[in-house]
């Protein structure tokens, strides 16, 4: 259910990050740089799939206004979807799967704490058609999912709530 990791220490804290072999898998790469999403959803040209491994820059575009939330959706279509939520106010980061298509009853979020540097957090999303793993701050947290989703579901969009300015690179796996 987990891609092998590689493991290290850094300041007596176990990081965690994907094999360096699983970029020979990447294809047809795709960059945004200085994205700005301001409190609507939107999409990015050749930003989808299901098999994908993407790396989300956030930042607040405007330094002086801490923005509230920031929710990427993934696996989506008009009737499923599984969100990456970040608030940095409270230095927070959620997988909610409740809309995943899953019609088991067990637990729908997973979360973890992560460092509130003034709005700024980096993720590298990993994703195959079932599950999806999450490496915050180079690997210092790190969230595994399982999602229900039909294959179809392959959209992708970037939400605020404030004002954030977002770099994006997203490679399709060939697996």
């Amino acid at each position: 259910m987990s891609l092998p990791r590689e493991v290290s220490i850094i300041d007596g804290r176990l990081y965690q990050s994907p094999i360096r072999e699983i970029e020979a898998f990447r294809a047809d790469e795709v960059k945004y740089t200085d994205v700005e999403v301001n409190n609507t959803e939107i999409t990015l040209d050749k930003v989808s799939g299901r098999c994908l491994d993407m790396t989300v820059e956030i930042s607040a575009a405007d330094k002086e206004t801490l923005y509230d939330r920031f929710v990427i959706s993934m696996a989506k279509n008009d009737t499923y979807h599984t969100d990456f939520v970040f608030r940095p106010k409270e230095a927070a980061v959620e997988v909610n799967r409740e809309a995943a298509g899953s019609r088991r009853a067990f637990a729908h979020h997973r979360k973890a704490a992560v460092t509130n540097k003034e709005g700024y957090l980096k993720a590298r999303i990993i994703m195959d058609k079932h599950s999806i793993e999450i490496f915050l701050e180079d690997g210092r947290e790190v969230i595994t999912t399982t999602i229900y989703t039909e294959l179809e579901a392959d959209q992708i969009t970037f939400q605020a709530l404030g004002n954030v300015k977002m770099n994006v690179i997203k490679y399709t796996l060939n697996m």
